[in-house]
């Protein structure tokens, strides 16, 4: 598994010859890194908050977001290990995995969004001094968003399903609302 796994393992996993973990596993992974960085400066910001639940609501949700996104990176990468298995051999079966594959890429995509837009009440709370961990925790969350995306853009062509066309029209709007966000801080 991915997340048990040492930074440098996991590196050596992206650039070796398998398929898993690729583009989508990366993305997780940058989406949990910035939700890490970010919890870290809404605990380095405690004093700051109004009151203890405030800080706790935070702190809470963004520890339990962190870990969700990196066990996320697990599932993908043995999700596509999977895939893979039934490129030769049943088509069938290929092709419904990799629609469901690319179905949990865009709800992920989509719970990300929603995630950044929680954060937005958050910066009145963070102190100066670490103002840039939460923009750079902002900006590794945007880089892992499009990740999911362009990985489900790339796993979209290979699809054989009459909903290709409505999963590309949700991808592209998914795509101009993390350009939106990703404008705004």
């Amino acid at each position: 598994m991915l997340s048990s796994k040492s930074l440098s393992e996991f590196i050596s996993d992206l650039s070796g010859k398998e398929v898993a973990p690729g583009g989508g596993s990366l993305g997780f992974l940058l989406i949990s890194l910035g939700s890490s960085i970010i919890l870290k400066t809404v605990r380095i910001s405690q004093k700051l908050f109004f009151d203890q639940f405030m800080y706790e609501k935070y702190s809470n949700f963004l520890e339990r977001f962190s870990q969700e996104f990196l066990l996320l990176a697990d599932k993908d990468a043995q999700e596509y290990s999977e895939i893979v298995k039934y490129v030769k051999t049943d088509k069938e079966l290929f092709n419904k995995k990799l629609y469901e594959s690319i179905l949990f890429l865009v709800d992920s995509t989509k719970r990300g969004l929603s995630f950044l837009s929680y954060l937005s009440e958050l910066s009145g709370y963070i102190k100066d001094s670490v103002y840039s961990d939460l923009d750079c925790g902002r900006y590794a969350i945007v880089s892992g968003l499009l990740c999911l995306v362009r990985t489900a853009y790339a796993n979209l062509k290979y699809l054989k399903s009459d909903d290709k066309s409505t999963i590309n029209f949700e991808l592209d709007t998914l795509k101009i609302k993390i350009d939106q966000i990703k404008y705004t801080f």
